[in-house]
């Protein structure tokens, strides 16, 4: 299975595709007035920005960039530094690159509303092949225990973050995810990686 397509509001649907054209190198397919333009990327993802703004029934983006936004992979640190350069000598505010979760990355606010993030590849290793079960009485919490010998995630020997997305720096770490699905109750135990949830 693949994801075939993303949909999403925009307050500006043409500013948009031109800024997805110029910075993101992606093709238009359609363009529809102001009310939509489709665009796809090298890999076949469909883009599609509309501004149906008789059905928003209320709806608006979020302020915190963390809550929905979407993201493009860079092959370096230096790849996200000259986009951001780009982009701020272009005039557009964006927070400046710095390390999260291992990758370099930042975020900006497109026209249309929603936030993209500018990013290297985050190290996270696959889940440990131990099964994920339920723990305890309660059905709504999960966790996959790390294994003895690598119960937390390590830098590199020079102790420095992650700089390009073939050169992982959390090597050997094996992820203890907790899983918690009850309310806002949060369980953390020794070795756990809080924020992959």
């Amino acid at each position: 299975m693949k994801l075939n397509h993303i949909n999403l509001y925009s307050h500006d649907t043409e500013a948009d595709r031109t800024m997805f054209e110029h910075y993101f190198g992606l093709r238009t397919l359609v363009v529809r007035g102001t009310k939509m333009a489709i665009m796809q990327d090298d890999d076949g993802l469909v883009l599609i920005v509309n501004h149906f703004d008789k059905k928003l029934d209320g709806f608006d983006y979020p302020k915190q960039l963390d809550i929905l936004h979407i993201g493009f992979i860079q092959d370096s640190c230096e790849a996200v530094d000259a986009l951001h350069a780009r982009l701020s000598g272009d005039g557009w505010e964006t927070q400046a690159p710095h390390e999260a979760h291992g990758a370099w990355s930042f975020y900006f606010r497109a026209k249309g509303g929603y936030f993209i993030e500018v990013t290297t590849l985050t190290p996270v290793r696959s889940a440990p092949k131990k099964p994920i079960m339920a723990t305890g009485s309660n059905p709504h919490v999960w966790s996959a225990e790390p294994s003895a010998d690598h119960s937390r995630p390590r830098r590199c020997s020079d102790g420095t973050a992650n700089n390009t997305s073939t050169t992982p720096c959390w090597q050997g770490a094996t992820l203890w995810r907790t899983y918690v699905h009850a309310h806002h109750d949060r369980q953390q135990r020794p070795g756990a990686i809080q924020g992959f949830l």
